[in-house]
């Protein structure tokens, strides 16, 4: 084949090379430039996730035209700025605790003041929708896509993540209906990506016994509730009991709305 032209493949590595510095200069200046314009703009006060989260949208939007010029047929590059879109935005609406991160990458001498912690309950469950987020766009990729093993698995801890981040942050603190109330997301999750690739038997019986657990484990869990809940006071006990029930019936209408529309799809 014909040598590629030494100008085209200059541009390439120049395009390159300007992506990695406009990474690097957010990164370094999300403490002076990045928070002063999202002080004056969005957010009187933001923490490093939500100027983390701004330098990714920041990153993808200044970017995506350069790319879209100098690598206008890779597919691989569209997929790392989907998902650098897709972090940023999670990042800027959850806004999880990333001060030790932040820590990490910062020199000690301009260390940002330690923010107020905000306590558990507001910390591990938007690091649950975080992790969920991720493991779901690794469905994207058609490594993980095409092989059975990597996409139950993406898809189950997508969905084991999303129902802990349901429970953590709008219920009751009891550690055994968190973890019904994933493995009932995660079983929809893995129910809902294996549906598309039903070509055997085996595949169909499968997919039978996986939704038959997460129809069984609705009146389980609501029989089982108040012994679940023994930990919460006498006195708000019945409270409780009542706000897991809604919120159970809530998530389990929810997910299995999205069951049915892919059912239907399928």
């Amino acid at each position: 084949p014909p040598p590629k032209p030494a100008g085209r493949g200059l541009s390439k590595a120049s395009a390159m090379g300007l992506m990695a510095a406009s990474a690097a200069s957010l990164l370094f200046t999300r403490h002076t430039v990045v928070n002063a314009l999202c002080a004056l703009t969005v957010h009187s006060s933001p923490p490093e996730s939500f100027l983390v989260g701004a330098c990714f949208v920041a990153w993808t939007a200044a970017n995506w035209g350069l790319a879209a010029h100098h690598f206008p047929q890779s597919a691989k590059l569209r997929r790392a700025f989907a998902l650098c879109l897709v972090a940023g935005a999670t990042l800027l609406l959850v806004e999880p605790d990333m001060t030790p991160l932040s820590r990490l990458l910062t020199p000690v001498r301009h260390h940002p003041p330690r923010p107020a912690t905000r306590g558990r309950g507001a910390s591990w469950p938007a690091w649950s929708l975080v992790l969920s987020v991720f493991s779901a766009s690794l469905l994207t990729s058609p490594l993980v896509h095409r092989r059975a093993p990597l996409r139950l698995s993406a898809s189950g801890v997508a969905g084991l993540c999303a129902g802990l981040y349901f429970e953590g942050a709008f219920l009751p603190p009891s550690a055994y209906l968190w973890a019904i109330a994933g493995g009932a997301c995660g079983l929809a999750a893995v129910l809902a990506s294996s549906l598309p690739h039903i070509s055997t038997p085996r595949a169909a019986l499968l997919c039978q016994a996986v939704f038959t657990v997460y129809v069984a484990i609705l009146p389980v869990t609501y029989m089982l509730q108040p012994s679940l809940l023994r930990g919460v006071r006498a006195n708000h006990r019945h409270e409780a009991v009542s706000q897991h029930r809604v919120g159970l019936f809530g998530l389990y209408a929810a997910v299995s709305t999205v069951l049915a529309v892919v059912i239907k799809n399928r």
